[in-house]
């Protein structure tokens, strides 16, 4: 028998929590970054995440939309899609995203979760302050400017 200590030794692993990133995993296009700079109020940037290559990409750029018509300018519900609207009336900035309950993971919910630290830190970069991220499904709601769109994933289990 060994006369050793069988005492358990803890060993400090720091995690994400612990030591945020201080940079952002993901880039922007240059088009990304000038659409962002320039978001007036009732304007709505739309952008795709490549996660492959660890990117925001341009889609479009909606200008004057009011919060009746901001369901129709969102294109489809897909996790990959994101957009900023700077809101009219509440003066915010609402981070809007697709998440599909029914088909995540952990390793996806922290994917999603580092694109919407990115893409508010880069927000932040260029002076968009206020930023309300909204997420899950909801439908519209005017108040506040949170607005969302259902995602079909959850239709295919009814």
């Amino acid at each position: 028998m060994s006369s050793q200590s069988v005492e358990r030794r803890t060993i400090n692993i720091p995690s994400t929590r612990d030591q945020p990133a201080t940079v952002p995993c993901y880039d922007l296009e240059d088009r990304t970054r000038s659409s962002l700079q320039s978001l007036q109020e009732g304007d709505l940037l739309q952008l795709a995440v490549d996660h492959g290559e660890e990117l925001f990409q341009f889609v479009s750029v909606d200008r004057d939309v009011t919060l009746e018509s901001l369901s129709h300018h969102l294109n489809s519900a897909d996790p990959k899609n994101v957009a900023l609207y700077r809101c009219p009336i509440s003066k915010n900035t609402v981070l809007i995203w697709t998440r599909c309950p029914t088909a995540n993971s952990a390793k996806r919910m922290r994917v999603q979760n580092r694109v919407r630290r990115d893409l508010t830190w880069y927000a932040g970069e260029e002076g968009i302050q206020n930023i309300v991220t909204v997420g899950d499904e909801l439908s519209c709601v005017q108040e506040d400017c949170l607005s969302l769109y259902s995602c079909p994933c959850d239709q295919r289990k009814m």
